[in-house]
């Protein structure tokens, strides 16, 4: 796994900046584990450093997140302590658009397991029930740390 100690910072403006919940990015970067210039695996030309990575992936999110919402019988959320938490079905819907199954720049199918990947680094942090305040809480293997 990823250490993002080193990152959080930005993930976080970014999550910020486009009102995307800064663990999910997290759990995107996790997910894609993405070389330096596709640390979120977008493969737009344009997009190849760190920043427009993440930045590129926030925007993305949140053009899912109208588009989602736009339909009222979907239903976002379940309410967390300081932000909206992701449900599955958005996860879902987020995984048929932003890694989608069979694509052509996707030869040897990674994308078939992105929707698991991220679901489980998502659900990993979300359920700590940290409100994204101060540091990066969690350690090179993703657990929390422990206050002594």
């Amino acid at each position: 796994m990823l250490a993002l100690k080193d990152e959080w910072g930005r993930i976080l403006r970014a999550g910020e900046a486009y009102g995307v919940d800064p663990l999910f990015l997290a759990a995107i970067r996790q997910a894609e584990a993405g070389r330096p210039g596709r640390e979120f695996g977008v493969l737009v030309g344009a997009a190849n450093t760190y920043e427009t990575q993440v930045k590129y992936t926030a925007n993305t999110i949140t053009h899912y997140l109208f588009d989602y919402v736009g339909n009222p019988t979907n239903r976002i959320i379940a309410a967390g302590h300081h932000r909206i938490i992701y449900n599955s079905r958005f996860i879902e819907y987020t995984a048929r658009r932003y890694a989608p199954i069979g694509a052509g720049n996707d030869p040897t199918s990674l994308n078939a397991n992105w929707l698991k990947n991220v679901t489980f680094h998502y659900n990993r942090y979300t359920r700590r029930g940290w409100d994204l305040q101060g540091d990066w809480p969690f350690d090179d293997v993703g657990e929390a740390h422990k206050e002594s």
